[in-house]
Order: C-alpha cells, then sequence, then structure tokens
C-alpha cells in the first residue's frame, strides 16, 4: 500500500510540476500576428516583418503569406517595434505593447512613397515666369496680354484678313 502511495504523490508531484512550468510559460509569452496590405487593400505576400523588443534589442523576422498574413509566437512582454518592408514600395514601422497571455493584432499599410524626395526621382517641372516676374509692370503685362488675347485667331501663314 505504501508503493502504491508513494507512486500517486510522485506522480501527482509531476503532473502539478510539469503543468506549473507550461503555464508560467504561457502566462509571459503573446503572440502577434496580423496582416500587409498596400493602399489600395490588397493583401502583400513575401512582406519581411521584423519584430524588434525595444527593452533587450531582440529581434525576430517573418514574412507575410500569399494572402499577406504573419504570426510570431512565444515573445516577451514589453513594447516592440515592428518593421515591415517590401521591395519596391517601401517600410512601414509602428509601436506596439505586448501583454503576456494576450494576442495582439497590428494590420500594417504599405504605401509607395511620392516621388519627391527620391534620388532618381524627376524634379518637378519649375513654373513659366510671369511677364511681371520678367520686369514688366502691372500696366505692361495688362497691355501685352490684352495685345495677344485680340490676335490670337488671327490667321498666320497664307490666310486671308
Amino acid at each position: 500500500m505504501r508503493v502504491i502511495s508513494a507512486k500517486l504523490v510522485f506522480a501527482a508531484v509531476l503532473g502539478f510540476l510539469l503543468t506549473s512550468s507550461c503555464l508560467v510559460a504561457q502566462e509571459s509569452t503573446s503572440t502577434l500576428s496580423g496582416t500587409i496590405t498596400d493602399a489600395g487593400g490588397k493583401a502583400l505576400a513575401n512582406v519581411k516583418v521584423s519584430v524588434k523588443n525595444v527593452a533587450s534589442g531582440q529581434s525576430s523576422e517573418i514574412q507575410t503569406d500569399v494572402n499577406g498574413r504573419y504570426s510570431l509566437e512565444g515573445l516577451a512582454a514589453g513594447d516592440y517595434e515592428v518593421t515591415a518592408a517590401l521591395e519596391g514600395i517601401g517600410s512601414v514601422v509602428a509601436k506596439i505593447t505586448l501583454t503576456a497571455g494576450a494576442p495582439q493584432t497590428l494590420a500594417l499599410i504599405l504605401a509607395a512613397p511620392s516621388a519627391e524626395g527620391l534620388p532618381n526621382a524627376p524634379s518637378p517641372k519649375p513654373a513659366e515666369p510671369s511677364l511681371e516676374d520678367l520686369g514688366f509692370s502691372k500696366a505692361d503685362t495688362q497691355a501685352i496680354t490684352h495685345w495677344f488675347r485680340e490676335r490670337r485667331n488671327f490667321p498666320l501663314a497664307g490666310g486671308s484678313i
């Protein structure tokens, strides 16, 4: 009888230790998941998602699936910086705080950068100078403009008067 009692106590203690360590592990981590889309709402595949713990500096990376979804499990609770990047489109950075045992969802939108400020972007066409910019007075500008407006229908090259 003592052997059976000792085995039962041992099994109960062992079971308690195994389950309590799993419960502690589940409570101290979190899961971050979400989707990455473009500005039009289309899911983006193969986006590199980097998740960096601000306090420890530890980071994890994953790529989105064909539906633009990602999921990282086992992340310690704390503040994170999430970066999503896709070559040819750009990148976006977001900050999020993960709570232990509480899964978090973060959807991000990647938008193509505007042409301004890019090294190979064409420079905007400069505005044509006005007559006043060229040194004409306001009265001269009005007179010249009036003269051209009256003659815009004037027949040129072979037309009759």
